[in-house]
């Protein structure tokens, strides 16, 4: 993307980026994205275009399945845990759309 275009671009793909992001996030009680979390995750979209950079999400991983093996089917994902991860994943390629670098969502867990 040439420099020179890019003060009136960077708005443009920021929005549409924000609002792939916006059509799976839940609010729930007490939520403040609106009050916070949507500059944060702006500043962060803005940051990765001007620096020509995939957009990168780190999640914790699902950190709610059951441990004990008489309540669970196995270690693989339930439904859920597929549902959740194609969601996010429908986002990423979403924003690769949008955006040539594309985004990419690391999900990581502790056990």
């Amino acid at each position: 993307m040439e420099p020179i275009l890019l003060w009136w671009v960077l708005p443009l793909i920021e929005k549409e980026l924000l609002q792939c992001f916006e059509q799976i996030l839940f609010r729930g009680t007490n939520d403040e994205y609106e009050s916070v979390g949507r500059s944060v995750l702006s500043q962060h979209i803005q940051t990765a275009i001007q620096n020509n950079r995939q957009i990168e999400f780190v999640l914790p991983g699902f950190p709610h399945k059951n441990p004990n093996p008489s309540k669970v089917l196995g270690v693989l994902p339930d439904l859920g845990e597929t549902l959740g991860l194609q969601c996010l994943a429908n986002m990423a390629r979403q924003m690769s759309d949008i955006y040539d670098k594309g985004a990419r969502v690391i999900v990581f867990s502790d056990g």
